[in-house]
């Protein structure tokens, strides 16, 4: 039986794709479905203010991940 779903999103066709599979999964199964999103470090050598960018992460996957929430609501 599974129990817990784990699933990485970065915005992209396939990852919607992935995360409608396991939405799916997660229904069958009545397991927990996680969504991990992961900011993008700025490549070593730039100089970049730290916070700002973790920031501007947030603020986009906040937005990106509102159809998934909602998604998620309709079940």
């Amino acid at each position: 039986m599974i129990a817990k779903l784990l699933i990485a999103f970065d915005g992209s066709d396939a990852a919607r794709a992935a995360f409608e599979f396991a939405l799916d999964m997660a229904g069958r199964y009545g397991a927990e479905l996680h969504v991990l999103a992961i900011a993008r470090p700025p490549d070593i050598g730039e100089e970049v203010e730290t916070e700002a960018i973790i920031e501007r992460a947030r603020r986009h996957y906040r937005e990106a991940l509102k159809p998934l929430k909602a998604a998620v609501g309709d079940i």
